[in-house]
Parts: structure tokens; C-alpha cells; sequence
């Protein structure tokens, strides 16, 4: 979750869920509190939360040691990798082709906003038509 909204649309996501009569997400530490009038499959709840557009991390042991370093940053940005090295090529390739280079663009582009799309959609699903998602969304499509 990047932001206290962020919280507050996985709230709304789970509080959907039958059985469940509250759910509040404590943005700073990252936990998902909920209460309910009867048995909860866990299952079910984050396959609610996966389809809000978030990931569901079950705290462990292990999971407080965190990766560090390169291996680290490129486990949780590879996507953002992924694109910054397109977004290069594009632009070395413009020096040679200016029309490759457009078309390159757009790729990249597209590439970066399906992410972007997907948490869209996803969160419109549940009921937030307005997030940023979407105005970055349809802010990329009509660039």
C-alpha cells in the first residue's frame, strides 16, 4: 500500500466480503484487522484483497529478514527495471530511426500502464471508480 487511500480501498474491498462486519487497515504498520459474525474462510479474504489489486503477505519469520542490495531492489522493482531499460533503448534507437523510436515509445508505454490498468479496473470492481489509478490511467491513454 502506497497511501492511507490505499488503506481505506482495501477496507472497502473486504468489509464486502459475507461474515465480515468490520475491517480496518493500519496503514503505518501495514496490518489488516477484521471482525466478523462468523467463521472466515482466510482464503477468501485474500483472494478479496488480490482482486482489489494488492498483495497479501502473511508475516512469518522469515519474512522480517528482508532481502538487501541489488538482489533486493531488483526482487521489488523489476518491472520498473524492466521499463527505465526500454525506455533507454527507445531513446538510443531514436538517434539512429525517429520513427522506431515512436514506436518504441508507445511499447514502453503500454508496458508501463498495464499495471498501472489492471489496479484500475480492479479497484473499480470493488467500487472506487475515482482513484488515481484511473486518472493516471486515462492521463496515459490520452497523452
Amino acid at each position: 500500500m502506497d497511501c492511507p487511500s490505499c488503506a481505506a480501498k482495501v477496507e472497502r474491498a473486504v468489509e464486502q466480503v459475507t461474515g465480515v462486519t468490520a475491517a480496518r487497515v493500519a496503514f503505518s504498520t501495514q496490518r489488516l484487522i477484521i471482525s466478523a459474525t462468523a467463521e472466515l474462510n482466510a482464503d477468501n479474504i485474500k483472494a478479496t484483497i488480490k482482486d482489489a489489486g494488492f498483495a497479501v503477505v502473511e508475516e512469518s519469520k522469515d519474512s522480517k529478514q528482508q532481502e538487501s542490495g541489488l538482489n533486493g531492489f531488483l526482487t521489488h522493482n523489476s518491472k520498473l527495471v524492466i521499463t527505465a531499460i526500454l525506455f533507454s533503448l527507445a531513446m538510443i534507437a531514436g538517434h539512429f530511426n525517429p520513427a522506431l523510436k515512436q514506436g518504441l515509445l508507445y511499447a514502453v508505454t503500454i508496458f508501463a500502464l498495464i499495471p498501472l490498468a489492471k489496479k484500475a479496473f480492479s479497484l473499480m470492481r470493488n467500487g472506487t471508480p475515482f482513484s488515481i489509478e484511473t486518472l493516471m490511467s486515462v492521463a496515459v491513454v490520452g497523452a
